[in-house]
């Protein structure tokens, strides 16, 4: 269960560092126009990502909570990556989509891993 453990932090890092780094250096499109709904896109953003590294971190360390906390972190994930292309899609920026295509096949590989090595320790 290592890859999803290490999945998780990763992407929940990586969560918070692409969003500081696009609001660091005012990349966020719509930013004055639509602040309200990015401010609630960014909290849902925010909890996905601490959701992830803890559940990663609890996954790695074999706590019991993992049990429930991981398939919730990659649920809100799961969600998260369905969601988000739109915006690129809208703009035809379609290597984007493609990106958030390969994450969410990720998702689902590290999610499978969890279920099977999640019963095979039962």
């Amino acid at each position: 269960m290592a890859f999803a453990a290490g999945y998780a932090i990763v992407v929940g890092l990586l969560m918070l560092i692409v969003w500081a780094l696009l609001l660091i250096t005012g990349q966020v499109p719509n930013l004055e126009s639509e602040l309200l709904a990015l401010v609630f896109h960014w909290a849902a953003e925010l909890l996905t990502a601490i959701a992830l590294i803890v559940a990663g971190l609890a996954l790695g360390r074999r706590k019991r909570g993992a049990a429930w906390g991981y398939p919730l972190a990659l649920g809100l994930l799961i969600y998260s990556l369905i969601n988000s292309p739109g915006f690129y899609a809208q703009a035809q920026e379609w290597a984007m989509v493609g990106m958030f295509a390969a994450l969410l096949a990720l998702a689902l590989v590290a999610l499978a891993l969890f279920v099977r090595g999640w019963a095979q320790e039962r």
